[in-house]
């Protein structure tokens, strides 16, 4: 596993911090795709990446049909 600092994840994918932050509030789960450590909030990049993909996946499937 590997836990970085959402500013980072949201810079290294292109995003605006908001963005990621309501992704965590809504879609993701607290202590699997990220957990706050202090004042910081650290983001499983495995497991954003995962859910990332099967968003993709679901979202290629319902353009199929």
């Amino acid at each position: 596993m590997q836990w970085q600092n959402k500013t980072k994840v949201a810079e290294d994918m292109g995003i605006t911090v908001r963005t990621l932050e309501g992704w965590l509030h809504k879609k993701l789960d607290k202590g699997v795709h990220w957990q706050t450590v202090g004042h910081k909030t650290l983001i499983n990049v495995g497991k954003l990446n995962q859910w990332l993909n099967s968003q993709a996946s679901e979202l290629s499937a319902a353009q199929q049909e």
